[in-house]
């Protein structure tokens, strides 16, 4: 079910909301959308209430006049004010997950995918090793130019994405504010990510084995205790939502 909240667009997988019931917030990541997680909010279950959103700067919701990490953290602290839950977990893949910690809200638990949590700016050698096939991929994260129809379809389809989403998708990358890009990764690391989640209990982060990004040895030997390593590509939430939504279950005792 979609919807609109200050202009952000939302999909949710309830009616009406139900204050005392567990919510999964889901933040996407780089130049994507809230489909990211439509399998999870299209699986059928009761116990947790799902809400995904397009970032600003992304998908179908509005554009900012200028983008930081924490400028977009606000606006999902605004929609997580205008919700009010009891029970709030996060769920932030890739980008989505390094924004996780510019929320101030409180929350009960926090899931991580294709996310390595940074120090400093340091830590980008040691957290991100790209294949070769990626290589070429990772200077695009960082222009304002909006993308190309073949670079957004590189990009897409290298994190795994199929089809019938795999056109959707590229099209969203192409419409994302690439002020979006420019502006969040110039500001990724303006906190200490890994030192917050480091010493964080009710956490679960995921690798994808074949993902073309990520260092699985940095999220080893930071988070082996929370790690979860999936045969997938970078973009798990769509190609593994089953096995995500029972560890974030049994995890987080909904």
């Amino acid at each position: 079910m979609e919807f609109y909240h200050n202009e952000i667009r939302c999909l949710k997988n309830y009616q009406q909301f139900e204050k005392d019931r567990p919510l999964l917030l889901c933040l996407h990541g780089n130049s994507s959308s809230a489909e990211t997680f439509i399998k999870l909010i299209d699986h059928p279950q009761r116990d947790i209430q799902i809400l995904a959103i397009d970032l600003p700067g992304c998908g179908k919701s509005k554009r900012l006049d200028r983008y930081t990490m924490q400028s977009v953290a606000d606006e999902v602290q605004a929609m997580i004010d205008f919700i009010g839950p009891k029970r709030l977990f996060l769920f932030g893949h890739s980008l989505g997950g390094h924004l996780i910690g510019f929320i101030t809200a409180r929350y009960e638990g926090i899931v991580i995918s294709g996310t390595p949590p940074l120090g400093s700016s340091k830590d980008l050698g040691e957290a991100f090793t790209p294949n070769e096939g990626s290589t070429k991929l990772i200077p695009l994260l960082s222009q304002e130019l909006p993308f190309s129809y073949p670079q957004a379809t590189d990009f897409i389809s290298h994190t795994g994405v199929q089809q019938p989403l795999l056109d959707l998708m590229i099209e969203y990358a192409v419409k994302t504010d690439g002020r979006f890009r420019s502006g969040c990764l110039s500001t990724l690391t303006s906190i200490n990510q890994l030192e917050q989640l480091e010493n964080y209990n009710n956490l679960i982060v995921f690798h994808a084995e074949f993902d073309g990004v990520i260092n699985k040895q940095y999220l080893i030997d930071h988070f082996k205790d929370s790690l979860y390593i999936l045969d997938g590509k970078h973009m798990l939430p769509l190609s593994h939502s089953q096995e995500i939504l029972t560890i974030i279950k049994q995890k987080f005792s909904i």
